[in-house]
C-alpha cells in the first residue's frame, strides 16, 4: 500500500517497483557519509557559481541566452523523465 497517492506518473508505482525492498548492511545510509556527500556537492555548486559568475561578467551579453538555454533543456530532462516509464 503507498503511503501517498500521486497524479505525477515519475512517481507511480511502477518506478519504484523495479528497487529492492532493503539495503545491505554495507550500502546503509549513515549521517556522516551524507554530511560528506552534502559537503562535496556544496563545494562543486561554488565552483560552477565562481566560474559562472566570472564568465558572465567578462561577457554580459552571454548570461542571458545561457539561461535560456538551460530552463529549455531543463523542460526537455523534465518531460523526458515524466514520459519514460
Amino acid at each position: 500500500m503507498a503511503l501517498f497517492k500521486s497524479g505525477n506518473p515519475t512517481l507511480s508505482t511502477k518506478t519504484f517497483s523495479q528497487f529492492g525492498e532493503a539495503a545491505n548492511d554495507s550500502e546503509v545510509m549513515t549521517v556522516d557519509g551524507t554530511v560528506n556527500k552534502i559537503g562535496m556537492l556544496l563545494g562543486l555548486l561554488m565552483i560552477a557559481a565562481y566560474f559562472t559568475w566570472n564568465f558572465t561578467l567578462s561577457n554580459p551579453g552571454v548570461g542571458y541566452p545561457i539561461v535560456v538555454g538551460g530552463t529549455i533543456a531543463a523542460l526537455i530532462v523534465a518531460i523526458v523523465v515524466a514520459f519514460k516509464k
